[in-house]
C-alpha cells in the first residue's frame, strides 16, 4: 500500500517532505518485516533508498517499528518464549499468553503483537517447523490464534485459519476458536497435520 502511495504522490507531483517520506518508509519497513519477507523487491529497496535521501531517520524507524516497545513487553515475550513448543507431528511451533499474564507484566496485546513474527524468525532443525502459532487467551470464551509461515517453510496458513472461520494470506493469517486454550491448541495442531507443505524455497 505504501508503495502505491509513493507512486501516486510521484505521479501527481506531491512533494515528499521528510514527514511524508517517514510515514511511507515506516509502512514499507513494517510490511516487509524489516526488508526480509518475500515481498522485498528491487523496487522496494530503490524506494527506500530515495526515502532515506529525503531525510528519513532509518535507525529511529527500525527501533520503533521492529524493536520491543517497553521492558514490560520484553518480559511478557520472555514468558512466551520460555514455554515455546515444537510439535513435530503437526509441524507447528507454538506458544501462548493470556490477558491475566499481560496484566501481571503491565503489558498490552498491542505491545506484544510482533511476537508471532519474531517466532517466525527462529531457526529450527530442518523441516521440523512448517508454521508458527501464537495463542492468545483474552478471557472472552474465544482463543485468538495468529499464524505465520514463509516460503522456506512452505505452509499456507490461510487454509488453516479459514478452517476456523478466520482468514489472511498465505504466510500470515489469524482466527478465533471457541473453547479453552488447551482445546484451541489441540484443534489447530490436528488441522495443521492435514495441510501439506507446498513448494519450499531452498
Amino acid at each position: 500500500t505504501c508503495e502505491i502511495v509513493y507512486h501516486f504522490f510521484k505521479a501527481n507531483g506531491v512533494a515528499l517532505t521528510p514527514d511524508i517520506a517517514t510515514c511511507i518508509y515506516a509502512g514499507i519497513l513494517a510490511d516487509t518485516g524489516g526488508f526480509v519477507h518475500s515481498n522485498t523487491s528491487v523496487e522496494v529497496f530503490r524506494i527506500a533508498a530515495e526515502l532515506k535521501a529525503l531525510g528519513v531517520d532509518t535507525e529511529f524507524a527500525a527501533k520503533r517499528i521492529l524493536g520491543l516497545p517497553s521492558p514490560s513487553a520484553a518480559r511478557a515475550i520472555g514468558l512466551a518464549y520460555s514455554r515455546l513448543v515444537i510439535d513435530k507431528e503437526s509441524g507447528v511451533m507454538y506458544t501462548w499468553l493470556s490477558s491475566r499474564e499481560l496484566e501481571e507484566y503491565a503489558a498490552t496485546w498491542d505491545e506484544v503483537g510482533m511476537l508471532v513474527n519474531m517466532m517466525n524468525h527462529i531457526n529450527a532443525e530442518e523441516n521440523a517447523v512448517k508454521c508458527v502459532a501464537l495463542f492468545k487467551d483474552k478471557n472472552d470464551g474465544m482463543i485468538s490464534v495468529s499464524l505465520r509461515s514463509d516460503p522456506h517453510k512452505g505452509c499456507d496458513v490461510k487454509k488453516l485459519a479459514e478452517h476456523f472461520g478466520g482468514g489472511g494470506h498465505q504466510y500470515a493469517a489469524a482466527a478465533k476458536i471457541k473453547g479453552t486454550l488447551e482445546e484451541a491448541i489441540a484443534k489447530v495442531l490436528a488441522e495443521a497435520k492435514k495441510i501439506e507443505r507446498g513448494p519450499v524455497v531452498k
